[in-house]
Order: structure tokens, then sequence, then C-alpha cells
């Protein structure tokens, strides 16, 4: 009766131990992927006109599986993203450039949305700066 009841509570331990960590299992496999920019908003302040403009955006998966960015679009021609087709992994960080033509007078503001596969469809990151006259420098 005892080796029964000893083997009844080594059952049940195990039984337990397997069930917990299935189920941790099974709750990381139905998380998934999102990605964290760890700066959304870059502020070029004043640009000569016709200088080059660029600026990378850090991104993160911050979840369990694997994310793809499907598009990215930008408010206009005038801002121009690139970024890899490949899948991020959980944990992996990569970045999405960003360029704008500063032949436009003025000051800009441009929105870059992100689509992909995460937890949000979409995210954001904006570009703001001011691209100087060529006549007012001259003046001067």
């Amino acid at each position: 009766m005892l080796k029964k009841a000893f083997y009844f509570i080594i059952l049940t331990v195990i039984s337990y131990l397997i069930g917990s960590q299935l189920k941790s299992y099974l709750v990381k496999l139905s998380t998934p992927g999102d990605i964290v920019f760890l700066e959304d908003i870059y502020d070029f302040d004043e640009l000569k006109y016709g200088q080059e403009a660029s600026v990378y955006f850090k991104y993160k998966n911050v979840g369990s599986k694997e994310i793809e960015i499907s598009e990215v679009l930008s408010t206009c021609g005038c801002t121009v993203p690139e970024w890899k087709e490949t899948p991020l992994e959980p944990n992996e960080i990569d970045s999405l450039l960003v360029r704008y033509d500063t032949k436009l007078i003025g000051y800009f503001s441009k929105e870059i949305t992100v689509s992909s596969n995460g937890t949000s469809d979409q995210d954001r990151v904006w570009i703001t700066g001011t691209v100087l006259n060529p006549e007012d420098s001259i003046k001067n």
C-alpha cells in the first residue's frame, strides 16, 4: 500500500512538471512577434539644400515568433525607405533606412508607415527638419 502511494505521488509530480512545461511551451508558441522601434522620431534640424539626409531607425522583435516587414510606405516621393525583406527572429535587431530629398526648401515632417505580421500590424516613424534656401546663405 505504501509503495502504491509513493508511485502515485511520484506520478502526480511528474505529470505536473510535464504539464507546466508544456503549457509554458504552448504559450511561447502562441505569442506573436512584435516590432518596437528604439526611436520613432528623428529631427534633422537644419539641412543645406542638396545635402544628403538619411537616418537609420533601429527596431527589435520583442515577441517569440519571427516577424516579416511586408511594406514600408512614406507620405510622399521625397522620402524613400529601405529595409531588409528577410524575417526578423525573436530578440533580433535590425534597421530601417530613410532618405529625404533636400531639394525641397522649407520645413518638413514626414511619416513612414511600417506594415508587418506583428502584434501591431502597422508601426510609424517620423522625420522632421528644415531645408535652408540656398539663396539665404549667399546673402549672408
